[in-house]
């Protein structure tokens, strides 16, 4: 075809105008052209799938999120993949096989409860699976050493696997063809420490940001921020997502929640007040931002474009 000769960004170009014109058809042709020159671009890889899922096509959106979370596993980029991943299982909780994926990659970041929850989930499905028997019983038989070293004459046999009860992930439906589906991140909890692994939730978070899918990160930092150690970063990273969604009244709340969690040294004075001072400007609360960019200015009085937006909403009021 003539039109695969064109440039890459020409076609991207042709894409978005025929999704701004609501013809979504030739929208995923155009992706679908772009990646038969690109396949490793993982920025229109996600759109595709994105427009297959939002215009009924799951089959196909899980089919190029699997090809993007097999590149980033390719990469090495494991929180990224597992963000992947999840979003498939709440398309799809039935795919074992991505279970097994999930829980290779918690298992190569030493995030055991997370794996385990994973086979767990796979037995639920397949009750004899074999790898995800297995699995656990090395997991417990790992868990009994650790836990209690052998004496000598004393032999210790591995209690008895119990197996987990819970509500298996379900598939909300959205209220609307296109609305992005809303995630509830279900708990991820070792069963031996009661711990819930809050690290993972907030590189999931990164991870999802990053691909630009901020609802889902949203509610990775929302997990993850019950940690008194996480809330801080999680409360900085809820605002910057809220921004993006053009939620100023919530990104204000999220940045100032965050300036009474610790006691703050001056950089991260600095970078949140004037996140702040961004926000409060961006709904329009004029008098709010300038005194929030003054404490900015006395802590570093050439931060960036502060005295120029000091002096611009100045001007404005």
């Amino acid at each position: 075809m003539k039109d695969l000769n064109l440039p890459k960004e020409h076609l991207f170009d042709i894409a978005q105008k025929y999704i701004k014109k609501g013809q979504h058809k030739k929208a995923i042709k155009e992706y679908r052209k772009i990646l038969a020159k690109d396949p490793k671009n993982i920025r229109v890889r996600l759109k595709l799938g994105d427009l297959c899922l939002r215009n009924g096509y799951k089959d196909d959106a899980i089919d190029e999120y699997m090809k993007v979370a097999q590149q980033y596993e390719n990469d090495d980029l494991n929180f990224r993949a597992t963000a992947i991943y999840k979003k498939i299982l709440y398309l799809d909780p039935q795919l074992v096989d991505v279970y097994h994926k999930l829980a290779n990659l918690y298992l190569r970041e030493n995030l055991i409860g997370s794996a385990k929850l994973q086979y767990h989930n796979i037995l639920k499905i397949r009750p004899n699976d074999p790898v995800a028997s297995e699995a656990l019983e090395k997991i417990e038989q790992k868990r009994v050493q650790v836990e209690t070293p052998p004496q000598e004459g004393l032999i210790i046999e591995p209690p008895p696997m119990v197996e987990e009860s819970g509500p298996e992930p379900t598939l909300p439906s959205p209220e609307e063809p296109g609305d992005e589906i809303p995630i509830s991140v279900p708990s991820e909890i070792d069963q031996e420490t009661g711990e819930k692994d809050f690290e993972t939730h907030y590189h999931l978070g990164i991870a999802y940001k990053e691909m630009e899918l901020i609802d889902h990160a949203i509610a990775e930092f929302e997990a993850a921020s019950a940690d008194k150690e996480k809330r801080f970063d999680c409360l900085v990273m809820l605002g910057m997502c809220f921004m993006e969604k053009e939620e100023y009244d919530k990104a204000i709340n999220c940045f100032n929640d965050a300036s009474h969690v610790k006691k703050l040294n001056k950089e991260e004075a600095i970078n949140l007040h004037y996140r702040l001072g961004l926000a409060y400007e961006s709904n329009g609360m004029i008098q709010e931002a300038v005194k929030v960019y003054q404490q900015v200015i006395n802590l570093d009085s050439e931060f960036m474009d502060v005295r120029n937006r000091i002096e611009r909403l100045k001007r404005a009021s």
